[in-house]
């Protein structure tokens, strides 16, 4: 019995320590005692602190673990915790900002033990690297994107974004990559998904700064690279849109260039800011496109230049369909035995358009066409208000050679080049006799081209028309130094031929055997003699036949041209004079040859003889400019303004002879009737033609069946016989003496000077009669021609 004390001995449990303090009992005799021992775990300490903040900063942390379990305290300088329950902690600690300056430790969490009986020291190190991402973002309205930052170690972190805006994260420093996570953008017009631009890519953030990053909805339809490859450049833009698409070009894109031919298989189009402004081309030995079947290609406003290979076809191959406008194709060549110095149509499944455009400087040194090689097929070529100029062939067509149907409108063709046929167009032989291929020229110029064989300007194989279009300048060495015909007919009205040359035929030649055929009509060429040639001499020929109404300066070719009653032929020997002014500009889209207005009776018609190559009335000139006017209209493809246009009647047709006076009416090949007394034809005393001539005083002609205004007329006069009276004529209207002449011819023998009578200031409206009155006696024969009213 007695009192007894006990201690229990120290027990270790991991980072923990468990004791006991003393404990006392009383043991009594014949009684049984009990002695409890209570153990308490030892705590530890943890010693908090932080490096690399300015003096006097806070800092903050959260502290979980056994016990307390969870305290957020914030702190200055060191801090030592005690009686912590042994075991695992961690620590989270917060970013500090000072002075605009963010501090951030690496990791941002501290795991330790804290053991009994010991002090546990957590660190932090914080340092300026701690930086911010701004995501500044113009997305599609209603879209959104979601995106993964990763950094390679971690688990990335998304964000998703919507509108437009600016959305910020703060990120430690090192190297990230911004990637799609998900793209709901929607789709553009064309069914196309919107691109991400600014996404995929790697990026870095700088302790205490921000690093700014653009993303934006592109349009998938434009092309943002000047290269080859990868996403926004051409070749991948026309691979991924959808048919029926339409593509552009961003500002910074000035100059496209592609390594391999690019091929298209589907509707589009290709829309660029202007041909100054955006160039395609290619390096080493490919074309620019290839146009498949499946094809339907618009391009517009760009420019297709410098160009150099031997696969042909440099800018464009096409086997489907395609338009151009407002395109400059310049400065391209193949070198090899290949036709298309830029553009070579193989097959067509449409009609194929080119206009506003320009081909210039396009060399095809392997064969046909130094701009445009249109091969066989079922659909026309149109090419309208267009622009050729020096491009070079060194087989045909300096500029287009066209086996299939051509149509071409308000268009120039200038120093164009052929080494063979047709310096400018060349249509060849295809040897299909029943072929409905045809070409037609309308309202355009060719000048100054050149062949080295035959057609200067044009070589055509094709059924032809051709209407209101200009030649000048242009030589073949050999034979038509503006037009030749090889094959099938052709229909050439209201042309005008200046200054062209060649070895035959310095305007016109004509194979001229049974398959080939030109006809003429209310045409001009001057400038040069011997016009026409048929090539060659066979047995039986057709020769160049006239439609009417030409006027040509000389020609002796009479076994090679039909010329009509109506027609002015001059001769080498006694050769018209030229009715042309210089090219120039008149208006229109191309210059023109405007008549002299000295010729205003001479080369004008009535408008009932005012037809197209189809015999329907022609209402245009080759400026656009309406015709006829005042129920008149000039030869060739230039019109009189209306203030200058005159009613002519020059007397072809009348049907008189020159030995019997005759009284009745007439009628001429313009259209008019005439009612005569005493009248003949003008026989060995004509003035510009058939003319004709009064015997007597009394004789007259006068008109039958005109209205309108009138405000001047003239007619030119002249002499007829040796005899020595005094002649003498007179203009009336509606029977009123409105001028008279002076006496001529008093002197005897013959006298073929040629005078004009005007009256003028007349001021008369509705139905009016004009007539030409002889004032001479007897034996005092006078002749009248070219008689003018407007």
């Amino acid at each position: 019995p007695g009192t007894y004390s006990a201690t229990g001995a120290q027990v270790s449990s991991g980072p923990a320590t468990y004791r006991t303090t003393q404990s006392s009992v009383e043991v009594r005799s014949g009684e049984s005692a009990t002695l409890t021992l209570t153990y308490q775990v030892v705590p530890g300490s943890l010693n908090v602190s932080a490096t690399g903040l300015p003096a006097g900063v806070f800092f903050s942390f959260t502290l979980s673990g056994p016990a307390p379990a969870t305290t957020l305290t914030s702190h200055t300088g060191p801090k030592l915790l005690n009686d912590l329950t042994p075991g695992t902690y961690t620590l989270a600690f917060a970013e500090v900002v000072h002075n605009g300056e963010r501090y951030a430790p690496p990791g941002h969490t501290i795991s330790l033990n804290v053991t009994s009986s010991q002090t546990a020291q957590a660190t932090a190190s914080y340092s300026l690297g701690f930086g911010t991402l701004a995501l500044n973002h113009a997305l599609t309205p209603g879209g959104s994107l979601t995106l993964n930052i990763g950094d390679g170690i971690n688990a990335p972190q998304q964000v998703t974004l919507s509108g437009s805006g600016t959305h910020e994260l703060t990120l430690s420093t090192g190297s990230y990559e911004l990637t799609v996570a998900s793209n709901n953008l929607g789709t553009d017009l064309y069914g196309n998904p919107y691109q991400v631009e600014g996404a995929d890519i790697g990026f870095s953030i700088v302790g205490g700064q921000s690093t700014q990053v653009s993303l934006s909805a592109r349009n998938p339809t434009l092309v943002t690279r000047n290269d080859n490859q990868g996403p926004g450049s051409l070749r991948e833009v026309i691979g991924r849109v959808n048919a029926g698409s339409v593509i552009t070009f961003a500002p910074s894109v000035t100059r496209v260039t592609t390594e391999t031919r690019i091929l298209v298989d589907k509707e589009l189009s290709l829309v660029g800011p202007g041909p100054a402004q955006l160039t395609l081309t290619t390096t080493g030995d490919d074309r620019l496109f290839s146009f498949l079947p499946q094809a339907d290609v618009h391009l517009e406003n760009l420019r297709i230049a410098d160009i150099d290979t031997t696969q042909g076809s440099p800018a464009i191959h096409s086997s489907g369909r395609f338009s151009l406008r407002n395109v400059v194709i310049e400065n391209n060549a193949t070198s090899h035995d290949v036709s298309g110095g830029a553009i070579t149509i193989s097959d067509a499944t449409g009609e194929l358009l080119i206009e506003d455009s320009t081909f210039r400087y396009n060399n095809s040194n392997g064969d046909f066409g130094g701009a445009i090689f249109n091969d066989l097929h079922g659909h026309t070529l149109v090419i309208l208000r267009s622009k050729f100029e020096d491009n070079y062939a060194r087989y045909a067509g300096g500029a287009i050679s066209s086996k299939s149907s051509l149509e071409v409108e308000d268009t120039l063709f200038k120093d164009n080049f052929s080494d063979s046929n047709g310096g400018a167009i060349s249509v060849p032989y295809t040897g299909i006799s029943t072929s409905s291929y045809t070409l037609v020229l309308r309202r355009t110029l060719f000048q100054n081209n050149t062949a080295e064989t035959h057609g200067g300007a044009v070589y055509a194989s094709n059924k032809a028309t051709v209407e209101n279009v200009t030649f000048v300048d242009n030589h073949a060495n050999n034979s038509g130094g503006a037009y030749y015909q090889f094959d099938k007919d052709a229909t050439l009205v209201h042309t005008t031929f200046l200054n062209n040359s060649a070895g035959t035929g310095n305007a016109i030649a004509s194979l001229c055997d049974a398959a080939t055929s030109i006809t003429l009509g209310s045409s001009i060429i001057a400038g040069n003699a011997n016009a026409f040639t048929c090539l060659p001499s066979l047995s039986t020929r057709t020769l160049i036949a006239s439609r009417g109404h030409n006027y040509i300066q000389s020609d002796d070719t009479v076994d090679d041209f039909i010329a009509d009653p109506t027609d002015q032929v001059g001769t080498s020997a006694a050769p018209l004079a030229n009715p042309l002014l210089p090219l120039s500009n008149n208006g229109g889209f191309t210059h023109t040859a405007a008549i002299n207005p000295a010729f205003t009776t001479a080369l004008t018609i009535t408008a009932a003889s005012c037809l197209d190559a189809a015999g329907q009335p022609l209402t245009e000139d080759q400026r656009g400019n309406a015709r006829p006017v005042n129920g008149m209209c000039a030869l060739g493809a230039w019109e009189f303004d209306p203030s200058a246009l005159q009613s002519f009647e020059p007397f072809y047709g009348h049907g008189l002879s020159s030995q019997t006076y005759f009284s009745g009416i007439i009628s001429t090949a313009q259209g008019y009737y005439w009612e005569l007394i005493g009248v003949r034809a003008a026989g060995a005393y004509q003035i510009a033609g058939e003319g004709l001539m009064f015997r007597q005083v009394g004789d007259y002609v006068r008109s039958v069946n005109l209205s309108g205004t009138l405000s001047e007329i003239s007619v030119d006069y002249r002499k007829a016989f040796a005899g020595s009276a005094a002649r003498q004529i007179a203009i009336a209207v509606n029977g009123t003496v409105v001028a008279t002449s002076p006496t001529f011819g008093a002197s005897s023998g013959a006298d073929e000077t040629v005078h004009t009578l005007t009256a003028s200031g007349l001021n008369f409206s509705g139905d009016y009669t004009i007539e030409i009155q002889n004032l001479t006696p007897a034996d005092g024969q006078v002749v009248i021609d070219n008689l003018r009213w407007h």
